[in-house]
């Protein structure tokens, strides 16, 4: 992921979806076919976040509309990851 583009959402979560356009635009150049995947994950991720607005929320969710579901699997492992960053289960 861009560096600061986590930091950038929570700084000014009014602007989220033109990052998030931004960073999906600047991944689709530079990524080759065989690394988008990590475009996917890395939405996951974002759209964990806390400070994600439901609007960048709904953004990432029209993203996602027409993808394969391999790309939706590696946003689904994203988001799986970057919840369990936010709210670790507990050790007993």
């Amino acid at each position: 992921m861009r560096p600061g583009t986590k930091f950038f959402i929570r700084e000014k979560p009014n602007y989220a979806v033109e990052v998030i356009d931004k960073y999906v635009s600047s991944s689709e150049r530079i990524l080759s076919d065989d690394e988008k995947y990590i475009l996917y994950r890395n939405l996951g991720s974002i759209y964990a976040l806390k400070y994600t607005t439901e609007r960048a929320r709904r953004h990432i969710e029209e993203i996602l509309a027409h993808r394969k579901n391999a790309d939706i699997r590696q946003f689904i492992l994203g988001l799986y990851e970057e919840t369990l960053k936010q709210y670790p289960i507990p050790k007993h």
